[in-house]
């Protein structure tokens, strides 16, 4: 994945998350978006396929359950794509913009 100021990588991600049918596409997945998703990358490492059958199952809700989100909520909506997206939609700009200002400003890793 390559990260530009016009892009809109936050979307992207979120819509294949919720597509993915294979703990091994969840892989792949979060590895592509390493970058701007690390807490989703690690959790998905500690899964087996039962986990992921749980994951599946709240993903498909409309409102999960508490402990649901606080296993799987950082692989729906990692740190780095929330704390962006929230300064993309702040200040009306692409989140590939929002991305590399707060890069430059030393506000991400």
């Amino acid at each position: 994945m390559k990260i530009t100021h016009y892009s809109e990588c936050d979307v992207d991600y979120i819509k294949a998350v919720k597509k993915c049918k294979t703990l091994e596409e969840l892989e792949k997945i979060v590895l592509e978006y390493r970058e701007i998703a690390e807490d989703a990358y690690q959790a998905v490492q500690k899964m087996d396929d039962l986990l992921f059958e749980q994951f599946c199952k709240g993903r498909n809700r409309s409102k999960p359950s508490m402990s649901w989100m606080e296993l799987y909520g950082a692989i729906l909506l990692p740190k780095t794509i929330l704390t962006v997206g929230l300064i993309a939609t702040r200040f009306h700009v692409p989140f590939g913009a929002a991305y590399y200002r707060m890069k430059d400003l030393g506000k991400l890793p």
